[in-house]
């Protein structure tokens, strides 16, 4: 089984302005480390030898600290340099740099959590998946929806009641999508011919057909860092669980 890494690293971080008017959302610190840290060590730390990352917005920034440090992995870089092609597009584009793997394991760059990425390929694997999505019974207003074989149903967002339905689903099961998903490489051929294109919008098309499993991560903890507020409860959480990030 060859498995490569991608980190989806390319967003504009609005969320964290004014931090992203100088430096790339990947790049603001952590428990005193750049955020992309965490999910390079954890993939490294998994084995995963070959880890593409996209960038857009402060790109210079991006590819410099990429390539003046050393991760002890290989560090393959998907430059947008034109326009933000969004998740499904970055990895679209990526697609070179997939040439032999048997899957893709992707991580948001701003997304912390114990998920086990052992339990999850290993899922993936044994249920001959073409998505598996990492999800988590958490309070968020937009989540995803699943049946009892935890097969995706649609997506609901609580706040607004905006409902978008793949298929028919009497009694869906609600998670929050927790930004991290192994995907089949046979997938990249059912990718549309748009070069732009959110990785939600096109799952939710392709489970109207086909099927995109859901794995529910029960381990200790999630964060979004998308957020000054949400940085510093995670820091919060880290420091009194007295976690340490190598």
């Amino acid at each position: 089984m060859k498995l490569t890494g991608m980190i989806l690293a390319a967003g504009f971080g609005t969320r964290l302005q004014p931090l992203t008017n100088r430096l790339p959302k990947a790049l603001i610190p952590f428990m005193g480390k750049p955020m992309i840290d965490y999910a390079i060590y954890k993939m490294k730390d998994f084995g995963i030898e070959r880890i593409v990352v996209n960038v857009h917005h402060h790109r210079e920034k991006m590819i410099e600290y990429l390539t003046d440090n050393d991760f002890g992995a290989e560090i393959l870089i998907s430059d947008e340099k034109d326009e933000h092609l969004l998740t499904g597009g970055g990895i679209k584009k990526a697609g070179k740099y997939f040439s032999g793997a048997d899957y893709i394991l992707v991580h948001n760059a701003d997304i912390i959590s114990s998920v086990n990425f052992n339990e999850l390929v290993g899922f993936h694997v044994e249920k001959h998946a073409d998505v598996t999505l990492s999800v988590r019974s958490k309070d968020d207003s937009r989540v995803f929806c699943f049946d009892d074989k935890m097969e995706l149903t649609g997506w609901k967002n609580k706040a607004t009641g905006e409902i978008r339905k793949s298929k028919e689903n009497s009694s869906p099961k609600e998670f929050g999508f927790n930004g991290v998903y192994v995907i089949s490489s046979k997938l990249l051929k059912e990718f549309p011919k748009e070069n732009k294109f959110s990785i939600v919008d096109f799952l939710l098309d392709y489970t109207k057909t086909k099927s995109v499993l859901g794995f529910v991560d029960k381990t200790p903890y999630w964060f979004d860092l998308g957020s000054v507020e949400k940085i510093e409860k995670a820091e919060s959480y880290f420091r009194k669980e007295g976690i340490k990030i190598e």
